[in-house]
């Protein structure tokens, strides 16, 4: 799996797609507190063009504190947890066979060597198709407080045929750190092959 760099919000943002939304690029030793109802990560944009996600590298994104300078910084992360961001495997869900035509899904995870004051991740699933790749499914967002790591069991789409098609799994993700603005930054996974729901 390669690391997504921090290009994955400059292709983003060019097209207007996640204007605004804070990088890893745009951390300081600024204090910010997380309150219940902040939200860093945007919602995915609802078609992107091959060219788009071939800009994209598949896997997982480290989300680390950026280093500190001064005592003031130190002072203010004693600590310096590293949170990585990973999409795991895109799959047809044993889960879903309640349904005709099955899910199709994946678990992204952020996981960090400590706890950290927040994390927070928004994930989409995109469709294969001759214009290049289309949302099928609304936002799964998902946040927790004072943990070291963040899964998300619940990304599925219920399939409606058994057409084989290929399938990713954007994830946009944020972690915040004592006395730090939040890191963001996200990946993309692509199935194994195509799958058979359509």
């Amino acid at each position: 799996m390669k690391t997504v760099t921090r290009n994955l919000f400059a292709v983003l943002a060019v097209g207007s797609l996640l204007a605004g939304l804070p990088t890893a690029a745009q951390a300081s030793g600024e204090q910010a507190s997380p309150t219940p109802v902040e939200v860093v990560t945007v919602p995915a944009p609802s078609t992107l063009t091959d060219a788009e996600m071939a800009a994209l590298s598949p896997g997982s994104v480290s989300l680390a504190a950026p280093a500190s300078s001064g005592a003031t910084a130190r002072a203010a992360n004693p600590y310096k947890p590293l949170c990585t961001l990973d999409i795991g495997n895109v799959y047809k869900r044993t889960s879903g066979d309640k349904y005709k035509y099955g899910t199709v899904g994946a678990k992204p995870s952020t996981k960090c060597t400590g706890n950290v004051p927040r994390i927070e991740q928004s994930t989409a699933i995109y469709r294969k198709t001759a214009g290049g790749w289309a949302k099928i499914t609304g936002d799964f967002f998902s946040f927790s407080a004072g943990v070291a790591s963040l899964t998300q069991k619940n990304i599925e789409y219920v399939c409606k045929s058994y057409s084989k098609n290929d399938y990713k799994v954007v994830t946009l993700g944020a972690v915040w750190y004592p006395g730090l603005k939040p890191v963001s930054g996200g990946a993309y996974e692509i199935s194994n092959g195509k799958l058979a729901c359509g």
